[in-house]
């Protein structure tokens, strides 16, 4: 079962809070305008990015559904530990 806590490989497909219409992950960690980090962005799915839309900037606690996974290769999987190690010193950081 996938969990929301696990890092999603890219073109997976997601419901998020307060969002019209799904999203497609196609990156990790973009940059708000105040300088935080999300987890995922993502744009409109099916139409993908639009000029109007841009990116959509979200985190894991704002995923509320996954209605497709993308597809998991073994880079993608390293990519996700180094984003996992990313978290963990961000949090050692902050304390």
């Amino acid at each position: 079962m996938i969990t929301f806590d696990e890092w999603l490989p890219l073109g997976s497909v997601v419901q998020v809070k307060d969002a019209e219409t799904p999203l497609m992950v196609t990156g990790y960690k973009g940059t708000r305008s105040d300088g935080t980090r999300s987890d995922y962005m993502g744009v409109p799915h099916p139409l993908g990015l639009t000029a109007e839309d841009g990116y959509t900037l979200f985190d894991k606690a704002d995923i509320e559904a996954v209605t497709f996974l993308g597809l998991q290769l073994t880079m993608g999987l390293e990519v996700m530990d180094l984003l996992d190690q990313y978290d963990n010193e961000e949090a050692d950081n902050a304390d």
